[in-house]
């Protein structure tokens, strides 16, 4: 409502108008005792942005007609979320609280909170709302940040003029820590045990502590969370690792919002279970609790708190700039908190070492001040209790006393210790001098048959750190959906694998990313560069010598399964990946996988893993603070541990792209997720040729003309859903371009929302043939100067660098070669191209649906036939309704046994070519593009 237009500036939609054609993004964001708004442009319209923004808070309009659309826009958010576990969890966290505290309220906020239950409580929702705003949105709580170029004189002149006008209504601040006894004393000592939406089995043991926002010099709670939380031997997860009963946790809370504010802090000890870990789970809780009387035990260690210390102010000093929009905001929420001293550094540097309040909190964290959460799908038929908003099913029971007192003290077991020293905390830093001539773009500093291997120094950042990337490309990953859920196997198994060995370079502030695709797998590293080698040959190693034994095999399997289970019930993803499968010649889906993985043994799996090791071509970028001989280093210990052979020239894997017939075609399938879950995703693909620049540079300048349209029109005057886009698309050099709206199926069908998009497309279009030349230079000029943008910090840089070699374009100079592209790009060229993209339609129109009465149509073909009727039920024709079956068959039917459901809007439609009922028939006679590769 804030951004819906003030006085001085009265259009609505005038200022994101003026955000996204300046090259900008805007944003606002509520939590329990903030709201943030931010905005980002181009450093020339900064002044003018400012006043547009100042304005929302002097004299905003929020104009009454406007409640209704907002009150829509929020209830879609929260129909998006709704199937989120953590969400609905917090939202059960919340009933714990004693009556009228504000943590037990509805944190989200939908129709039935906005519009139904006021109206019949006779409650003007939006007289509330003015006297909401008069009451808070004052100038004595807020605080304000700004990054820019200009001198800070320049700055603080503009702030001055600019925001001077905020009213203030010199009410005193809020104060919320008199309500720090929140927690229900009957509502704790409890076990909860949860249905979730995904497939998973989850512990958590949460406490609630007093505030420590105050102890901000001595982080108690990030010290606790660290030590608790670590991963390497000694650990409770190294334990459960041991005994096959943990995949991964997590210990501490976010810091803020729901999990810290300044009526106290929630503090998590969270553990994803195994089978046999959920089967054990009361003695994963005796292992917590026993690892937690190891440490009472042992007397806090000072040389832990120095060796985190010292890692944090490492990362402090060496910090390179992040994204300005994302550094302001964090600034000016530190403003609420911190003192001035301390704005920049208050939520990073430790600055004082307290035994007594890190061991207050330690000691809270007792085995009669807690609540134990158990999460499963096994619960769905003994969980009777539902939480009010999200609909969460659960249960509740008493703890038993005898059982509480076998936690207070016990014994811990001796293979429970505190970490060692941290050996990948880097010692040297220095800048080292150049070996070899220097060059403005990577240089190949080796190559043969077997590997290319590409280099650059850097000389613009100046941090002793460094990036090495490796792609090790092989033909076998997309040969078959069998190789490619073993590819995800091998995957899960190193993470699991190399979890212990390389969790201290992760807490010294390195990083590393092993990362699957259809053409073989990419290892990532980067960090500072005197401890960079011995994380990357870490990670060499576990590949050189893989092994995992049955039973973790086994175990991973099940968890492999889950994630392909947990991917396809999100609509948005599945609509994704379907629009994908339909174009790309060979792509293997997450239901492809459901469908083989059953049958897939750990002989497959190391049988796989010997032929990819066998014959590969690896290629590699290493940039930043080494040398060329250091750089050469990383690919001859590569070559050398792998030992394998080149792959032919041939034998590359290249991926190659259908070509979509002339004219509209539409692929619905009906949703995988929850019955009650209406949420339903379109997306609308347009295909063009083979691309190059400045087919690229084109369709940028389009998408760049409809984005702020795009979203005023579909979102905030129809109110199509909350997650709307438009983007240009490069499908292995197919260039393209899309429309995405997230919808619920109780609102609108996803045939109405395809004919407002195609409708919005159509009027654009249209009026681009009347756009003056002085708004489309000014279109260019914005698009030119985000491309002239400096990069924030080094990563950036290797990231474009990295696209290039990785693609296998090598065309490093890219955004110069876009620029002049841009600036010679005439506006009847670009009608003339647009008119051809989207006019000749060579369309497709890719729809999940949701659950709701809008969707009406017949299902085809297979086992699950029928008409899906006005109310949103279904008529099977050949076997009983899922309802009737039992929850084992059903379980087993939607885990293992998922098929997409193809929806025609009629009869008659499923002998129209232009509805696509098998993905596999439509694909069969098309053409296929040649290899194509976006260069001049």
């Amino acid at each position: 409502m804030v951004f819906m237009g003030s006085e001085k500036y009265p259009d609505e939609s005038s200022f994101d108008a003026l955000i996204k054609s300046r090259g900008g993004s805007d944003n606002a964001s509520t939590d329990c005792e903030t709201t943030v708004f931010q905005f980002e442009i181009l450093h020339d319209s900064f002044e003018e942005a400012l006043d547009h923004f100042a304005q929302f808070f002097i004299k905003p309009l929020m104009k009454r007609n406007a409640t209704d659309r907002e009150v829509q826009a929020v209830n879609s958010e929260f129909q998006g979320n709704k199937n989120s576990d953590e969400s609905r969890s917090e939202q059960l966290l919340g009933t714990w609280t004693k009556a009228g505290h504000p943590l037990g309220k509805f944190m989200w906020g939908n129709e039935e909170s906005l519009k139904i239950m006021p109206a019949a409580q006779g409650i003007d929702v939006y007289s509330r709302l003015r006297e909401f705003h008069s009451r808070w949105y004052s100038a004595q709580y807020m605080t304000l940040c700004l990054q820019s170029q200009e001198s800070l004189d320049t700055l603080e002149s503009w702030v001055t003029k600019i925001f001077s006008a905020i009213p203030n209504n010199g009410l005193p601040p809020p104060f919320y820590s008199n309500l720090q006894d929140r927690i229900d004393s009957e509502k704790i000592r409890k076990i909860y045990k949860i249905v979730p939406v995904k497939q998973v089995h989850q512990l958590e043991i949460v406490w609630s502590l007093p505030c420590q926002l105050q102890n901000y010099r001595v982080k108690p709670l990030h010290y606790l969370s660290w030590i608790i939380g670590h991963e390497g031997k000694g650990s409770i997860l190294s334990y459960l690792k041991q005994k096959l009963w943990g995949l991964s946790l997590y210990c501490g809370n976010d810091e803020s919002g729901f999990e810290h504010n300044t009526t106290g802090a929630f503090f998590t000890i969270q553990v994803t279970l195994t089978e046999e870990g959920h089967r054990n789970a009361q003695e994963i809780i005796v292992l917590i609790f026993e690892y937690l009387e190891m440490l009472r035990r042992e007397s806090l260690k000072l040389w832990i708190y120095r060796e985190i210390e010292s890692i944090e102010d490492m990362k402090f000093r060496f910090r390179e700039q992040v994204d300005p929009i994302d550094y302001v905001e964090r600034l000016a929420e530190n403003m609420q908190i911190y003192p001035p001293e301390h704005f920049i550094t208050g939520d990073s540097l430790y600055f004082e070492y307290n035994e007594q309040i890190i061991r207050d909190c330690m000691d809270s964290l007792r085995a009669d001040k807690m609540n134990v959460l158990l999460f499963s799908k096994l619960y769905q038929d003994s969980c009777q209790q539902k939480e009010k908003w999200f609909g969460t099913p659960y249960s509740v029971n008493d703890l038993s006393e005898s059982l509480i007192e076998s936690w207070m003290h016990p014994e811990p077991r001796p293979e429970l210790h505190l970490p060692a020293p941290n050996r990948f905390i880097a010692t040297d830093i220095h800048i080292k001098e150049p070996d070899m001539e220097l060059c403005c773009f990577p240089q190949v500093i080796k190559e043969s048959s077997l590997m290319k291997l590409w280099y650059k120094k850097d000389t613009k950042f100046n941090v002793p750190k460094g990036y090495a990337f490796f792609r090790l490309a092989s033909p076998l990953m997309n040969e078959s959906p069998v190789s490619m859920v073993c590819l995800d196997l091998l995957l899960k198994i190193l993470d699991y694998n190399l979890n212990e060995a390389a969790y201290d370079a992760l807490t010294a502030d390195l990083s590393y990313a092993i990362r699957g695709h259809q053409s073989g797998i990419t290892i990532k590293v980067h960090g500072y560069n005197d401890k960079l080698p011995l994380l990357f040959e870490t990670i060499v190693d576990q590949i050189a010598v893989f092994d995992c034994s049955i039973q973790l095999f086994e175990i991973l399997k099940m968890q492999v399964q889950r994630l392909y289970n947990n991917f396809v019930i999100k609509p948005e993803k599945l609509c994704r990946e379907l629009r994908l499968q339909l174009i790309e010649h060979l792509r293997w889906t997450p239901l492809n996988k459901l469908a083989v993985i059953k049958g897939i043994t750990r002989e497959t799996l190391l049988n796989f893993v010997l032929k990819f090791k066998c014959m590969l071509y690896i290629e590699g970028l290493v940039q930043g603070n080494f040398t060329c001989k250091e750089a050469c280093a990383f690919g001859q210990l590569l070559q050398e541990k792998l030992g394998c052979n080149p792959l032919l020239p041939e034998m590359y894997p290249e991926l190659r792209i259908m070509q979509l017939p002339e004219g509209q075609h539409t692929c619905t399938v009906q949703s995988f997720g929850e019955h009650n879950d209406n949420n339903t995703a379109v997306i609308c693909y347009y295909q063009d040729k083979p691309g190059d620049n400045k087919t690229i540079c084109m369709m940028d300048v389009f998408n760049e003309y409809l984005e702020e349209p795009c979203f005023n029109q579909l979102r905030t005057k129809e109110q199509l859903g909350y997650e709307i886009y438009n983007q240009t698309t490069n499908t292995s050099g197919i260039v393209g371009f899309v429309v995405f709206v997230g919808t619920q199926a109780n609102k609108y069908s996803a045939a109405h929302v395809t004919e407002r998009i195609d409708a919005f497309l159509s009027k654009y279009v249209s009026q681009l043939k009347q756009f003056p030349l002085k708004d489309f230079d000014k279109l260019k000029r914005s698009l030119i100067m985000q491309k002239r943008i400096d990069d924030n910090h080094m990563g950036e840089e290797v990231d474009r660098n990295w696209y290039e070699i990785a693609n296998r374009t090598y065309l490093f100079d890219r955004l110069q070669k876009e620029v002049k592209c841009i600036e010679e790009l005439s506006l009847q060229e670009l009608l003339s191209y647009v008119h051809g993209v989207i006019s000749d339609k060579k369309k497709l129109t890719v729809q999940v649906i949701g659950r709701g009465p809008w969707e009406v149509g017949v299902v085809i073909p297979g086992q699950l036939n029928g008409v899906i009727n006005n109310d949103g039920s279904r008529k099977l024709s050949s076997v009983p309704p899922v309802t009737d079956l039992s929850s084992d068959i059903v379980d087993d039917l939607q885990k293992d046994k998922r098929t997409l459901k193809y929806v025609v809007p009629n009869m008659a439609a499923v002998q129209d070519s232009a509805f696509i009922t098998d993905v596999t028939r439509f694909k069969n006679g098309l053409y296929i593009f040649p290899i194509t590769k976006l260069l001049h």
